[in-house]
């Protein structure tokens, strides 16, 4: 067994006997200041601190999850939430160019013409 099979054996199996450690469940909250007035609450963001093996444990799952959801053909080819090289920019471009597709303006399709009355639905061959 190669040191990390020997690590997550131990783990595993004291995660089974033992039930999960306390320290697992809990985490300090600290506010990290954004932007504006110090006194006002919402220019703060909360960051959670967690004990470092958590983040070990928690990597260690998402991948094999990642890997179990991507061998067995789970998630559909538009999910792009939580999933690596997939991010919300390429799919608003996607979702601009089916807005695009399917809006015909009088001088063709832009950003602008998805306001207003002209706005005009067809599916284009």
């Amino acid at each position: 067994m190669d040191l990390w099979a020997t690590v997550l054996f131990n783990y595993q199996t004291t995660v089974l006997d033992l039930g999960i450690p306390d320290s697992w469940s809990t985490s300090i909250i600290v506010p990290i200041f954004k932007k504006g007035f110090g006194s006002e609450p919402r220019c703060y963001r909360p960051i959670s601190l967690v004990d470092g093996e958590v983040k070990v444990m928690g990597r260690v799952i998402l991948n094999r999850l990642q890997s179990w959801a991507d061998e067995h053909d789970i998630l559909t080819d538009v999910q792009y939430g939580f999933r690596k090289g997939r991010g919300t920019i390429e799919q608003c471009l996607n979702l601009q160019l089916v807005i695009g597709k399917y809006t015909v303006g009088e001088k063709g399709f832009s950003p602008s013409s998805l306001h207003g009355p002209q706005l005009r639905l067809q599916q284009s061959q």
